[in-house]
């Protein structure tokens, strides 16, 4: 009796799109990202303690995969990722595959990609760490970003206190008494 076999070529369904709809697509998800970068954010609770978890476990695999791992929250995009270099992807026992069960469950997207030149592959986990700032009233979207500017600000002040009473002087002028 023969093997039997399944086997299809999709990658030559692919094909380039019109350089005038490349260039318009392009715009249109330049501007909505646009849009989208300046909506105020904050830290979300279950996104930290996700990512939190996520960072300690896949440490773990890694260590015990010689793999490499690199986490990077980026404030600027508004954007948290953990990316695993492995030299193989394998998940032999039941707490490996509950942490890419987990990875699957729990975040945004997960991508698995060669690394160029190895054999090693490489796991690209994103965390919906932010969450947009509630915007129901807007005086109170209002308060809630000048709370938070007003953490960052002394959080950067580091304990100096000439930093601190300058940047009490600053906020002073927004507490809602002082506001004509």
């Amino acid at each position: 009796m023969e093997n039997e076999v399944y086997e299809r070529d999709y990658g030559t369904l692919l094909s380039e799109p019109d350089p005038a709809q490349k260039t318009m697509l392009k715009r249109m998800g330049a501007f909505l990202h646009d849009i989208d970068m300046q909506q105020p954010r904050v830290i979300s609770p279950r996104g930290r303690f996700i990512y939190d978890h996520l960072l300690r476990e896949c440490d773990a695999y890694c260590r015990l995969c010689c793999g490499k791992i690199r986490a990077v929250i980026d404030y600027q995009n508004w954007d948290a990722k953990i990316v695993l270099i492995l030299p193989a992807l394998c998940c032999f026992i039941a707490e490996q595959k509950a942490l890419f069960f987990d990875i699957l469950l729990h975040t945004k997207a997960v991508s698995f990609l060669p690394v160029e030149n190895t054999a090693a592959v490489a796991v690209e986990i994103r965390i919906e760490y932010f969450e947009k700032l509630p915007c129901g009233a807007e005086e109170e979207s209002g308060d809630i970003m000048i709370e938070h500017m007003r953490a960052a600000a002394e959080k950067m002040c580091r304990g100096d206190p000439v930093l601190m009473e300058k940047v009490r002087k600053i906020f002073e002028k927004y507490e809602p008494d002082n506001i004509e």
